[in-house]
């Protein structure tokens, strides 16, 4: 349906509103993203992210474990803060002097957060992780599938074979 504006000239005009309130069809317009929602897409602002923050409490080494995991590059490392930059997105980390690390499998400290990676061979990682400093966990929950370890820090992270690309 269209409606006319004062200068006379048609324009589009939004559907109706379901969920919560993303209109259901909308018309693209440069510098946002399309978002699919049953069959139709909606204009989102907020459409890439840039960087995951990881709260630790010695941002230089745990930079350098992630960039021996991943081949990234520190850009940016001090005592409070360091930056590793590659893939799609920056690794950020952040000093907190009251920082506890998390315990796996128990709810004293549980985790915030865990970062999975795609992998093509999963043996092959897992033992290019553990040559970084990584340490295993046991039990694990599906070996086959993915494998479940921890940083230096006690922050979880899987290595994972089937991630949709």
């Amino acid at each position: 349906m269209t409606s006319t504006r004062r200068s006379g000239a048609p324009r589009q005009r939004r559907s109706e509103t379901r969920g919560l309130g993303c209109p259901r069809t909308f018309r693209a317009a440069d510098g946002f993203a399309m978002w699919r929602q049953s069959g139709q897409y909606a204009l989102m602002a907020i459409n890439r992210l840039g960087a995951i923050g990881i709260d630790c409490a010695d941002p230089r080494m745990l930079a350098a474990f992630y960039e021996k995991l991943t081949g990234w590059r520190v850009e940016s490392s001090s005592d409070d803060f360091a930056a590793l930059r590659g893939g799609p997105m920056w690794l950020t980390f952040h000093r907190k002097a009251d920082y506890r690390r998390p315990t796996w499998e128990s709810p004293l400290v549980p985790k915030q957060m865990h970062l999975d990676f795609a992998v093509d061979d999963l043996d092959e990682a897992q033992s290019e992780a553990l040559q970084a400093g990584a340490v295993m966990v046991d039990p694990q929950p599906r070996p086959k599938d993915w494998r479940v370890l921890l940083d230096p820090e006690g922050h979880p992270f899987c290595l994972c074979a089937a991630i949709p690309s």
